[in-house]
C-alpha cells in the first residue's frame, strides 16, 4: 500500500506541473511577483525558458522578412541608412578624405548589396540562412547574457541563484516582447507602417531615429513593463527580499544605455545604431 502511494504522488506532481505552465504564462503578464515566487519554490523546468525563446525568435524572423519585402520600411529601418551614409560620403569628399570616384564606388556597392539582399529575400537558401542564423544568434546571445546577468546579480546585487535561474528570469519576460510583436504585426497589417512602441514619439508621430524622437521614445510603456517583470524575476529567483533595488538598478542601466545610444546615433549616424 505504501509503495502505491509513492508511485501516485510523483504522477500527480507531474500533472500539476504541466497545468502550472499555463498559469505561469498568465501570471507573468498579470501578477509577475507572485508568479516568480511560485516558480522559485519548485524545480525549474527547461520549458520555462525554451518556449518564450522560440516565440521571440519566430517574431524576430517574421519582422526581418516584413522589413525586407517592404521598400518603404526597408529604406527606413535597414541599417544601411542610405541618405545618411551618402551625406557622410559627401562631407568626406569636401574635406578631401575621399575622392568623388571613391565615394561613388562605395555608394554603388552599398546599393548593390541592398538590392542583392532584397532580390534574394524569398530564395529558399536565404530563408534557411535567416532562420538558422537568427536561432543561432538568439540562443548564443541568450546563453551569454544569462551568464553575465547571473554574475552581475550574484556579485553586484548579492543574489543567490543558479545559471538555470538566470535563464528562466531572463526568458520568461519575453512573453511581453511577443505581445508587443503581435501589436506590431496588427498595426503593420492595418496601416502598412512600423509600430515603434507605446511612447511619446509614436503619439506625436516623430521619427525615433532623430534625436528628439529618440528622447521621446525613452518612456515606452511596453519597455517599462518588460523591465519591471525582468527585474522582479531576478529578484525572486535569486532569493532577494529587495525587489525595488533590482527594479531601480536594471531600469537605471537600461536608461543609461538608451541615452548613450541616442547620443551616439546622433553624432555617428553612419554606424547604424
Amino acid at each position: 500500500m505504501e509503495e502505491e502511494k509513492n508511485e501516485i504522488i510523483p504522477n500527480e506532481q507531474k500533472e500539476s506541473e504541466g497545468l502550472n505552465f499555463f498559469a505561469n504564462v498568465k501570471g507573468i503578464i498579470t501578477s509577475p511577483s507572485a508568479t516568480f515566487e511560485s516558480i522559485a519554490k519548485h524545480k525549474l523546468e527547461n520549458v520555462d525558458y525554451f518556449i518564450p525563446l522560440v516565440l521571440f525568435s519566430i517574431s524576430f524572423i517574421i519582422t526581418i522578412f516584413i522589413i525586407l519585402n517592404d521598400p518603404k520600411l526597408r529604406e527606413e529601418y535597414l541599417p544601411y541608412k542610405n541618405e545618411q551614409i551618402k551625406k557622410e560620403l559627401d562631407l568626406k569628399v569636401k574635406k578631401g578624405e575621399l575622392s568623388q570616384k571613391e565615394a561613388d564606388s562605395i555608394s554603388e556597392t552599398m546599393n548593390d548589396n541592398e538590392n542583392g539582399i532584397v532580390k534574394n529575400s524569398m530564395h529558399p537558401i536565404f530563408i534557411v540562412y535567416i532562420i538558422g542564423g537568427t536561432f543561432f544568434i538568439v540562443v548564443i546571445g541568450f546563453l551569454i547574457f544569462s551568464y553575465l546577468f547571473m554574475l552581475f546579480v550574484r556579485y553586484a546585487l548579492g543574489g543567490s541563484g543558479s545559471f538555470h535561474s538566470s535563464m528562466v528570469a531572463f526568458s520568461m519576460p519575453l512573453y511581453i516582447v511577443f505581445i508587443d510583436f503581435i501589436i506590431f504585426l496588427l498595426y503593420y497589417l492595418f496601416t502598412n507602417q512600423i509600430f515603434v512602441g507605446i511612447n511619446l514619439a509614436f503619439f506625436f508621430n516623430i521619427d525615433i531615429n532623430t534625436f528628439t524622437g529618440g528622447i521621446l521614445s525613452i518612456i515606452d510603456l511596453v519597455d517599462i513593463w518588460y523591465l519591471y517583470v525582468f527585474s522582479v524575476g531576478y529578484a525572486k529567483l535569486f532569493k532577494s527580499g529587495y525587489t525595488k533595488k533590482y527594479v531601480i538598478t536594471f531600469m537605471g542601466i537600461w536608461l543609461t544605455l538608451y541615452i548613450l545610444i541616442i547620443i551616439l546615433r546622433h553624432y555617428f549616424p553612419t554606424v547604424g545604431w
